[in-house]
């Protein structure tokens, strides 16, 4: 019998780490969940508050709401601000079309889908000893884990490698 699991993370809790939600984060951080979920066995991902908070500004391109750590979106009011809490998309209005627009956040989740994508193939292919070596390197914890985006760029290009040559050995069997 599989058992579900949920990780919840409070974005907007100091305390929390990584903090995937807000703008002036790294992107990385909208990475690493992906990694970690992989690791731990986890089938999915839910992220909430895709448009958050905009009606409470009148233009989110000029002025992007935020959270202020008190339970409330408020513009102007003091607090621990986190600008931009848990945007994905921005009304395209402002740049000439209808629709929504993608932000960096949507986009580097894209790329954590296509990482967590990667993982489940090599699980596929029979390598996830190998693959959870790779993880556990850069994934120590939720707490600790690898802060240069660039060795999550070389981890996933090496991955690639690992699916191309996993697939040439199945296909000359």
């Amino acid at each position: 019998m599989e058992q579900a699991f949920q990780r919840y993370t409070r974005a907007h809790h100091p305390s929390v780490l990584p903090r995937q939600k807000r703008l002036g984060v790294a992107v990385r951080n909208y990475r690493v969940p992906a990694w970690m979920a992989w690791r731990d066995g986890m089938k999915g991902l839910l992220y909430w508050g895709g448009m958050s908070y905009w009606r409470q500004t009148d233009d989110p391109w000029t002025q992007a709401p935020f959270y202020t750590g008190r339970g409330r979106a408020q513009q102007g009011e003091k607090g621990i601000v986190f600008h931009g809490e848990s945007s994905l998309v921005y009304p395209a209005h402002a740049v000439g079309y209808d629709g929504i627009v993608p932000t960096i956040r949507l986009k580097a989740l894209r790329d954590a889908i296509e990482d967590y994508e990667y993982l489940a193939i090599l699980q596929r292919l029979g390598k996830v000893a190998e693959a959870q070596t790779i993880v556990r390197s850069l994934t120590g914890t939720f707490f600790q884990w690898e802060k240069d985006p660039a060795a999550y760029e070389k981890t996933r290009a090496r991955l690639a490698e690992m699916i191309v040559a996993a697939a040439e050995a199945s296909a000359k069997k």
